[in-house]
C-alpha cells in the first residue's frame, strides 16, 4: 500500500509540474511578414499574458496603410493557443480568429474571418519572436 501511495504522489507532482511547465511563453513582440505581387505585409503582435490567458494588440502594416486591432480571449492551453482580433477590415469593424501551436520562439497561426468585399478569409502565418536589445 505504501508503494502505491509514492507511486500517486509522485505522478501527481509529475503532472502538476509538467502543466506549469509546458504552458508556451507568449509575452512581448512576435512578428511576422507575408509578400505578395500585389504588397508585403508586415504584421507585429504584442502579447500580455496572465496565468493561462493573454490580451494585446496587432498592427498590420502595407504600402503605406496600418491598421491596429485589439487581442481579446487569449486562451494558453501547454502549446496551443487561440484568441480574438478586432481590427478594421476594409474599413469596416471586423472581428477575426486565430488558433495556433507556440515552439520556442515560433508560432504557427491559422486567422480566420470575413472580409466585408471577399467573403470568409483564411490565412496561415509564422510568426517569430522578436527579439529585444
Amino acid at each position: 500500500m505504501f508503494k502505491y501511495r509514492c507511486f500517486s504522489t509522485l505522478l501527481l507532482i509529475f503532472a502538476a509540474t509538467n502543466a506549469f511547465a509546458a504552458a508556451a511563453d507568449l509575452t512581448g513582440e512576435w512578428r511576422a511578414k507575408m509578400e505578395s505581387p500585389q504588397a508585403t505585409v508586415v504584421y507585429l503582435f504584442t502579447f500580455e499574458v496572465k496565468g493561462d490567458s493573454f490580451t494585446g494588440s496587432v498592427k498590420v502594416k502595407n504600402d503605406g496603410e496600418e491598421a491596429v486591432g485589439q487581442i481579446t480571449d487569449g486562451k494558453i492551453d501547454g502549446d496551443l493557443v487561440s484568441f480574438v482580433v478586432h481590427i478594421p477590415i476594409g474599413g469596416q469593424p471586423g472581428t477575426v480568429t486565430a488558433k495556433g501551436t507556440v515552439a520556442g520562439n515560433e508560432m504557427k497561426l491559422t486567422v480566420e474571418g470575413e472580409d466585408p468585399h471577399d467573403g470568409h478569409k483564411k490565412l496561415d502565418l509564422t510568426l517569430t519572436r522578436a527579439r529585444s536589445n
